[in-house]
C-alpha cells in the first residue's frame, strides 16, 4: 500500500488549514493534504459549539485523521466522527478529554466528518487533526489511465483502458453517479455544469479506481 499526501481543498493546491466553525456547516473538502484544527485555532475553542466539517477526497481508497493533540472538557465537550459524508452515516466514535491525543482514525470509504460540540462552562485548548489518504494497488492502474483535456468542455477523453476494465462513471464530489457506461474512450460531458468530477472506473477483479477532472 502507498500512502499519498495530495492537496486540493476545492481550488487550493497547497497544504490547508482547516478552522471548524463555532456553529453550522464547516464545508465540504477535497483534500488529501490538510491541517484540522476545532474553532479556537490556537486558543482554547469557544463554548456552545455545534458545526461539521466533511473531508472527502474521491479518488482514495481511504482517509486518515492523525490527532497531533487533543484536549476538550471531559463528557460534556466531545468531537464525533462519522464514517461517510456527513452525520447520517455511521459512528466511528465520540471522544473527549485527551482520548485521541496521538491516535489515528481512519475510514473504510472515500469520506470521514468530525462534528464538534461543547457546552456553556468549561473549555479546553481542543484538537489538531493530521489528514492523510490511502491508496491501494489499484493506484498502478490508475496511474495508466490518462484523461484529457482537462479541464474538458464538451468531450472527455481516456487513454490507458484495456481488457482489465469493466465500467466507467461519471460521479460528482459528493459521490453521485451522473453518468454510466460500459468501456468507453469518449464521454459526452457538455450538459455537466462546471465545477470537479471523478471517474469511477470500476475493474474486473471488484476494485475500483478514481480519475479527477474538472468540468469548465
Amino acid at each position: 500500500m502507498l500512502l499519498i499526501f495530495i492537496g486540493l481543498n476545492q481550488m487550493l493546491l497547497a497544504q490547508d488549514t482547516i478552522s471548524m466553525p463555532i456553529t453550522g456547516n464547516g464545508g465540504f473538502y477535497n483534500t488529501c493534504y490538510a491541517v484540522i484544527f476545532d474553532n479556537g485555532l490556537d486558543s482554547n475553542y469557544a463554548n456552545y459549539s455545534q458545526s461539521t466539517v466533511t473531508i472527502s477526497p474521491l479518488w482514495v481508497q481511504n482517509v486518515s485523521l492523525y490527532f497531533e493533540e487533543f484536549n476538550t472538557e471531559v463528557f460534556f465537550d466531545s468531537l464525533s466522527i462519522y464514517d461517510g459524508p456527513g452525520t447520517a452515516f455511521p459512528l466511528i466514535g465520540t471522544y473527549s478529554g485527551n482520548s485521541l491525543q496521538g491516535q489515528t482514525v481512519t475510514s473504510t470509504g472515500t469520506s470521514i466528518t468530525l462534528e464538534f460540540r461543547s457546552d456553556d462552562i468549561q473549555t479546553g485548548t481542543g484538537f489538531k487533526a493530521l489528514v492523510s489518504c490511502l491508496m491501494g494497488e489499484e493506484d498502478m492502474i490508475s496511474n495508466s489511465i490518462i484523461v484529457y483535456p482537462n479541464p474538458a468542455q464538451e468531450f472527455l477523453k481516456i487513454d490507458g483502458l484495456d481488457e482489465a476494465i469493466e465500467s466507467i462513471a461519471v460521479i460528482d464530489i459528493q459521490g453521485r453517479e451522473l453518468q454510466h457506461t460500459l468501456v468507453s474512450n469518449v464521454l459526452y460531458v457538455a450538459l455537466l455544469p462546471p465545477g470537479f468530477y471523478g471517474l469511477q472506473i470500476r475493474i474486473k477483479n471488484g476494485k475500483v479506481v478514481y480519475k479527477k477532472w474538472i468540468k469548465e
